[in-house]
């Protein structure tokens, strides 16, 4: 994989300014939970310190743009476990030892002539919706600079006032008001940060509409609920690594369909777009569609409202054990057949193989269908993937499966998935 360029002086100009904050005391004074947001009129961002005494790495999170504060009140606001760093967009700034350090970032260091410290080394790290985790790019780096720098000036000037207001338990967070042009700025403390409205939502086209308008109406609500798999994935069309999107349509009866996305993130609207006309050909139009995900619920919330369709967003709506048990499954092949030992990717035609397995898996166990022909690498996935909800006792989705059966029989139901010289398996 192709490592994303970040020029040296810019590493090194964010670098100078982190040190200054660094030697300030930040990382003692504050932690992650003092938010501390930015507004000159132009650019929007707030920061966030992960002090020494939080975890073994240390450093700043930046939240830039829309979808970045969001992806802020998101983390603060939701369940932990419904937490998951591949649907955010922000900048992660970590000093960290050089054991930590990943391949490519090591490769970066040695690429740019950079001798690694025993302990404290900055990396520049970006997650963006849809792409794997990947070093900051020089455009993105000018950007940090820029909140970087109006952060140390805030600081020269208002250093005590600010690590004063914070000891207040009831203070967590702070505005940073600037008047860029007559070159002052005010502070404004207080509890939680509210971020109003939501951003710009996709308008659809003619051509959409009627992709949907034909087809019949039934009465019953759509869930849909996705999250990304935080597996980097290896596409040689854009040579880049992104993250597969895994979704799940749940509607009455406890009635569910499994699909996954491994494509460009730009092209992910149209294609969820292309699942959503395959399953409302075959169930009819729903009269209301509640999502998981901002992204998914922007893009397509005008569309099917004008096809009379409520649309809702629901970001604390669980994505269940279901999500998890397919996570683990992943990240057990991940650490032994599928990984590429050079920057720790895996394949596409790897990722397909795994995915298309467990959806046929799904679709025997939701069908009552024990038979499954399978290869010897087909056979590895359905192993660890009825392992893994074997072991599972929280998962909704699989309870009233596995409540029908004892342990007897639930080993005989393995072996049935598990054994492929069985001669009465069909594919």
């Amino acid at each position: 994989m192709k490592i994303i360029s970040l020029n040296y002086n810019n590493y090194m100009m964010v670098k100078e300014l982190m040190t200054r904050l660094k030697k300030r005391g930040v990382y003692k004074d504050f932690n992650s939970s003092n938010i501390m947001v930015f507004d000159n009129g132009t650019i929007s961002f707030a920061l966030a310190f992960t002090s020494k005494s939080e975890d073994s790495n240390y450093g700043i999170t930046l939240f830039f743009g829309e979808y970045g504060l969001y992806s802020l009140e998101d983390m603060m606001t939701l369940p932990k476990e419904e937490i998951n760093e591949g649907d955010y967009n922000l900048f992660v700034l970590t000093y960290k030892p050089k054991r930590d350090l990943t391949l490519q970032e090591a490769h970066y260091f040695d690429h740019k002539n950079i001798k690694p410290s025993v302990r404290d080394n900055l990396t520049l790290t970006t997650y963006r919706n849809g792409y794997a985790p990947y070093i900051t790019t020089t455009k993105e780096a000018k950007d940090i600079e820029q909140a970087l720098f109006l952060c140390n000036k805030i600081m020269d000037d208002s250093y005590e006032e600010i690590k004063e207001q914070f000891k207040n338990p009831n203070i967590q967070s702070m505005l940073v008001d600037i008047n860029m042009h007559k070159h002052t700025y005010n502070l404004h403390f207080g509890g939680h940060p509210k971020f109003e409205g939501l951003p710009h939502r996709r308008i659809s086209t003619l051509e959409e509409v009627n992709m949907f308008k034909d087809l019949r109406q039934e009465d019953y609500a759509l869930d849909i609920r996705a999250r990304n798999a935080a597996i980097p994935v290896s596409i040689k069309e854009i040579n880049k690594a992104i993250d597969p999107l895994l979704l799940v349509f749940g509607w009455p009866f406890s009635k569910f369909k499994f699909n996954y996305l491994i494509s460009n993130p730009e092209e992910q609207r149209d294609q969820v777009l292309f699942l959503l006309k395959d399953f409302f050909t075959e169930n009819g139009l729903p009269s209301k569609i509640t999502f998981n995900n901002r992204l998914l619920f922007d893009e397509l919330k005008e569309l099917f409202g004008r096809l009379n369709i409520e649309v809702a967003l629901d970001r604390a709506m669980r994505t269940d054990g279901f999500f998890d048990d397919i996570s683990v499954t992943l990240h057990k092949l991940y650490d032994t057949i599928y990984v590429d030992q050079d920057f720790a990717t895996v394949t596409e035609e790897s990722m397909r193989l795994t995915l298309d397995t467990i959806s046929r898996v799904l679709e025997t166990i939701n069908t009552g269908n024990p038979n499954l022909e399978c290869s010897e690498e087909e056979k590895n996935i359905i192993t660890a993937f009825i392992d893994t909800i074997a072991q599972t006792t929280s998962n909704e989705l699989n309870k009233d499966i596995l409540d029908q059966i004892d342990d007897e029989e639930e080993e005989a139901e393995i072996e049935r998935y598990t054994k492929t010289s069985d001669p009465n398996l069909v594919s």
